[in-house]
């Protein structure tokens, strides 16, 4: 069998020059792009299985997710078997995206709400409240993916334990990454030592390297104490679809959703903004300003959506759709109806000739008969022979054996 073997090392994406000097400080000195993968892949797609190796400490989130979607691609025509030798913060997405997947004992997996600190900045670098603010809202949406992807793996049940471990950035060993369905199997491997792990959001960067304004004190503190609590998490490859939904009674829920939907979804309450807090929806049911209701769980967990009931204006107008259709089959009947009359009257008027030429027949018949008995004596119809023979016989008309009866009649 032919078996295409990769391995995503070092950091996952381009860092900025401040970033690598950091990596390099810690003994990172090697770096893999999407791009890398997407080759590989081109250049051995006659390759019967893929067998892609973890040995990375994390990195750019978009990029991250890139190399996820590339294998779930590639894994729909083909086996992936993933190795998780080191499959820290963003890394550990990749990793999921096998279709087998082994961890090597003693290897590293850390998960952790991803953020960025501000000593990973340029010093140069310069922020504003505003650039903060999107930062922010872009992590929180990144951050709602990364859980979506551990709770498909693990279960849906169990999204408020992922992220509790994801806040306490743990680093699952790999009897727990096989309890959790994040292992499929655990092999033989070499200890890892341990490592800073690196979870960076490029958009989010992006914004705060195009900033021109000057921070003031008040700012940076804000950037001190926010920063570390920022999660990186990716709005990419068609977005996070997180949503915000409005409670009968005024209250805001977050909801984290990966594909537009709310029920099994974790919700939280949500500020005026609608931006999430760390507390979860209140548990029970509740009525939305839209007519639906939703039952929520103690752990957060949306079990059940009910539609809304219909208004009198939505009953009325499905009533007078549903008259229409059937005056429509009865329009339809009616016409059908009117054609089998029009066939019925021909066929009428087409038995009333037949028996139109029978009467005229009669009539002769009756003609020859009353010839007969008028003076008592028999009469040979001019076309008959006295004694017709068989051929003869069978050649005449109905009303012709009947006068030949009647005249020959003793």
């Amino acid at each position: 069998m032919n078996v295409a073997k990769f391995t995503v090392e070092g950091m996952i994406g381009t860092p900025d020059p401040a970033l690598k000097k950091q990596l390099e400080g810690m003994g990172v000195y090697n770096y893999t792009q999407p791009s890398d993968l997407r080759s590989f892949i081109e250049d051995n797609a006659d390759a019967d299985e893929f067998e892609v190796t973890f040995d990375s400490v994390g990195g750019d989130v978009v990029k991250g997710f890139e190399i996820y979607d590339l294998l779930k691609q590639i894994g729909k025509t083909k086996q992936v078997t993933t190795i998780a030798k080191r499959a820290d913060s963003i890394a550990s997405v990749g990793f999921l995206a096998g279709t087998i997947r082994k961890a090597v004992k003693g290897g590293s997996f850390l998960i952790h709400s991803a953020w960025l600190s501000p000593s990973d900045l340029d010093p140069e670098v310069r922020l504003n409240e505003s650039t903060l603010e999107e930062i922010q809202r872009s992590n929180r949406n990144a951050d709602s993916q990364i859980l979506s992807v551990y709770a498909e793996i693990a279960g849906r049940d169990l999204v408020g334990q992922l992220s509790d471990l994801m806040k306490k950035e743990t680093n699952l060993n790999s009897e727990e990454l096989y309890k959790l369905n994040f292992a499929t199997e655990v092999i033989e491997g070499e200890e890892q030592q341990a490592r800073k792990a690196i979870a960076y959001n490029s958009m989010a960067l992006d914004v705060i390297l195009n900033q021109s304004t000057m921070a003031d004190n008040a700012i940076l503190d804000k950037l001190a104490k926010g920063m570390e609590s920022l999660t990186a998490r990716l709005r990419a490859m068609g977005g996070a679809k997180s949503m915000t939904i409005s409670l009968a009674d005024g209250a805001k829920l977050f909801i984290y959703s990966e594909d537009g939907e709310i029920e099994g979804k974790k919700a939280v309450l949500a500020t005026a903004e609608g931006e999430p807090t760390e507390e979860l929806a209140p548990a029970g049911d509740h009525a939305l300003v839209d007519g639906r209701a939703i039952t929520v769980n103690e752990e957060g967990i949306i079990t059940a959506v009910s539609e809304a009931a219909p208004t009198d204006m939505e009953v009325m107008t499905k009533e007078r759709d549903e008259l229409a259709v059937k005056v429509a089959a009865m329009e339809a009947d009616k016409e059908e109806g009117d054609k089998e009359i029009v066939a019925l009257k021909a066929a009428n008027v087409d038995l009333n000739t037949k028996v139109g030429a029978f009467a005229t027949e009669l009539e002769g018949i009756q003609a020859m008969v009353n010839e007969v008995a008028g003076d008592g004596k028999t009469r040979t119809h001019k076309n008959i022979s006295t004694k017709p023979d068989a051929k003869a016989w069978g050649e005449m008309k109905p009303s012709e054996r009947a006068y030949y009866n009647l005249t020959n009649q003793k």
